[in-house]
């Protein structure tokens, strides 16, 4: 781009400069000849200059680049590699070129279902775990490239197909291969997963620290045995686990309940002996409280709450008590002796 423009200014500049000294010229022999014409207009000198303004202003634009956002601009004279610009307006050498290289976050995905992945077909990354199953693993990687190496970026790959190509691809490949062999199958694919996404994005990162990429997170979506037989094995086995753990539990929760009616039942008991310990307690302690007096006012008290009962008290004798006369004698009933 940078030549398109430089020789485009050149051949402005020569044709105003040829228009100007054909202006001239024409000048010159129209005064020679003695010709009664008046010389040129201004007008025709100013057309004639207009393709030098042109190719000056042309000039002094195309010295003058803007980086986008989040971007670096490496300027190239004649293939050569001149400077790296961050982002911003800035001034270049009219001749050369500015190529932007990307800054952005961006997302490459590896899967053995089609469509998924960066290439066509299976583009799943294949490990052997440490129990020796072959696996077929699907991942995606968050990546962005290192600006302050933009220079050797450009160098070296040009594009970010070139970066996905040559430098992201074969390093993951290695990585969380190595990374997957550490773990066996089972683990792999549960409880070890999020282990190996943090083993591989380390592992990339220390490979590219000086080549410009930097690997934000290693996803690891899925992981499956190559082998079928391999495959139904682990769900057979995974099937038998989880029933020998149903099993453990159902027997753990059988102990508990026991445990649980075995101290009911002594607290019970222990409150039972509690409660007949104090109903004793308090037996004994009414049966010491019990004198003869206290029987005779207990008995005296309740033949007065049932009656008119009247006392009747001789000498040193307890009291006696006397009923009531009923009130069918009180009425005017006579007695037999009265008659």
């Amino acid at each position: 781009m940078g030549l398109f423009i430089g020789a485009a200014v050149l051949l402005l500049v020569a044709a105003g400069l040829w228009g100007v000294r054909f202006t001239v010229r024409t000048h010159g022999k129209f005064n020679a000849l003695g010709s009664n014409q008046e010389a040129p207009p201004w007008a025709f000198t100013l057309a004639a200059s207009l393709p030098t303004v042109a190719g000056a202003l042309m000039l002094v634009f195309s010295a003058v680049f803007t980086v986008p956002n989040n971007h670096a601009g490496v300027e190239v004279l004649f293939g050569r590699i001149t400077a790296a610009h961050s982002e911003g307006i800035h001034l270049k050498n009219p001749l050369s070129s500015v190529y932007n290289i990307p800054g952005l976050q961006q997302e490459s995905t590896y899967s053995a279902s089609a469509g998924e992945g960066e290439v066509r077909g299976n583009d799943a990354l294949e490990a052997v775990t440490a129990d020796q199953a072959r696996v077929d693993i699907d991942a995606t990687i968050l990546w962005s490239l290192d600006l302050s190496e933009a220079q050797y970026i450009f160098r070296e790959y040009r594009t970010l197909d070139q970066v996905r190509a040559r430098l992201l691809r074969p390093t993951a490949r290695d990585n969380v291969r190595d990374c997957v062999a550490r773990h066996i199958f089972q683990d792999a694919r549960t409880s070890g997963r999020q282990v190996i996404a943090d083993c591989s994005r380390d592992a990339i990162n220390t490979e590219t620290a000086d080549r410009g990429l930097v690997v934000h997170s290693v996803q690891i979506r899925g992981m499956a045995a190559q082998s079928t037989e391999f495959q139904a094995g682990i769900d057979r086995k995974l099937v038998a686990d989880q029933a020998a753990q149903e099993a453990l539990y159902r027997q753990q929760q059988a102990q508990v309940d026991a445990e649980t009616a075995r101290i009911t039942a002594e607290g019970e008991a222990r409150a039972a002996i509690e409660r007949a310990k104090g109903e004793a307690e308090a037996n004994q302690r009414v049966e010491e409280s019990l004198t003869p007096q206290l029987v005779e006012y207990r008995k005296y008290e309740f033949l007065s709450k049932a009656g008119n009962t009247v006392w009747v008290i001789e000498g040193q004798s307890p009291p006696i008590p006397v009923l009531p006369v009923t009130s069918g004698l009180a009425d005017g009933e006579e007695t037999s002796d009265q008659q």
